[in-house]
């Protein structure tokens, strides 16, 4: 006897496989040491208007690793201050910020200061 596969759990498995044929992230780039594409991919994903603060961060600390691993440190340093102007007032994961401050001393560019909160 045949069972039929309910309808949703058909789709999920369709999406399951779209998704495993996706474009690599910036991230994955990264982590694979394709650096110069990790840099293309995340320009490319910045530039999507409806990107979410978090997202946007992340993309840029990833940007930032690229490029210090390609030796183009100006551009990571603009990057970083990219980073600093955009992203002062999100959260971010504690390892993303561990990267970045590591990635700081590297090439020289020192955190910003914060403005002290207010008591309340």
């Amino acid at each position: 006897m045949f069972r039929l596969v309910p309808p949703l759990l058909a789709l999920a498995g369709v999406a399951r496989m779209a998704s495993a044929q996706a474009a690599p992230t910036a991230l994955q780039l990264n982590r694979t040491g394709h650096w110069d594409a990790a840099v293309q991919v995340a320009d490319q994903e910045l530039r999507h208007p409806g990107l979410l603060p978090v997202e946007r961060c992340k993309l840029l600390e990833g940007r930032v690793y690229s490029l210090v691993m390609l030796d183009e440190w100006d551009a990571a340093r603009n990057t970083v201050r990219m980073f600093d102007a955009e992203c002062a007032q999100v959260a971010i994961n504690p390892g993303f910020a561990r990267e970045l401050h590591g990635l700081r001393r590297e090439i020289g560019v020192p955190a910003p200061r914060t403005a002290p909160r207010d008591s309340v």
